[in-house]
């Protein structure tokens, strides 16, 4: 599988002619749907057909919510990528972190 991570018109149309997913990091719903549709039609001109194109998209755990998961899940994002935040481990706050990732993907589950 080939997943390609970037922004901008060049690249989605590298998605849309070599890869099986993109990669965006911080894309809104709305973003995400936007490219989604972009790469699909561009997918459709070179000949390609994406039966599924994969779209996981990296976003901080702080900014999620029940809402926008749904949103994401709308626009045709199919995984979010919840990273351990950088000095996480510094005063022993990894703990803390990774109970705050685990109520992310509690509510992910309710979508």
């Amino acid at each position: 599988m080939n997943i390609l991570g970037a922004h901008g018109p060049k690249a989605l149309a590298r998605v849309a002619r070599y890869c099986d997913g993109w990669v965006p990091f911080g894309t809104s719903p709305d973003a995400a749907r936007e490219a989604i549709a972009t790469i699909t039609q561009l997918a459709r001109e070179a000949g390609r057909r994406l039966e599924m194109l994969d779209v996981p998209v990296i976003v901080a755990p702080d900014s999620l919510n029940l809402d926008l998961l749904r949103r994401y899940q709308e626009a045709g994002v199919n995984r979010l990528v919840l990273p351990l935040m950088a000095g996480a481990d510094e005063g022993g706050k990894t703990l803390e972190h990774l109970a705050q990732l685990a109520t992310v993907v509690e509510q992910a589950q309710k979508v």
